[in-house]
């Protein structure tokens, strides 16, 4: 999946912290730099970082719950 697609949408995140294990996380990603080496992160606390891509994996793309429809028994 091309990078630029994920831009404004919530996604599990393993992020390379180093010596350590790499860390899962949700994020909302909300740039990618013109060279797309680098990517701008947001944490579920509001914190905006950049990464460079080589140190972020993608896990898997979360659904936005507001735009589904609510089922019959909700």
């Amino acid at each position: 999946m091309n990078i630029q697609e994920l831009i404004n949408k919530r996604c599990l995140i393993a992020v390379d912290q180093g010596y350590v294990n790499k860390d899962i996380q949700e994020m909302k990603i909300l740039e990618v730099s013109p060279s797309n080496q680098w990517v701008k992160l947001q944490n579920i606390h509001g914190t905006k970082f950049w990464k460079p891509v080589v140190k972020v994996s993608l896990v898997e793309t979360l659904k936005d719950l507001t735009s589904e429809p609510c089922p019959k028994n909700c």
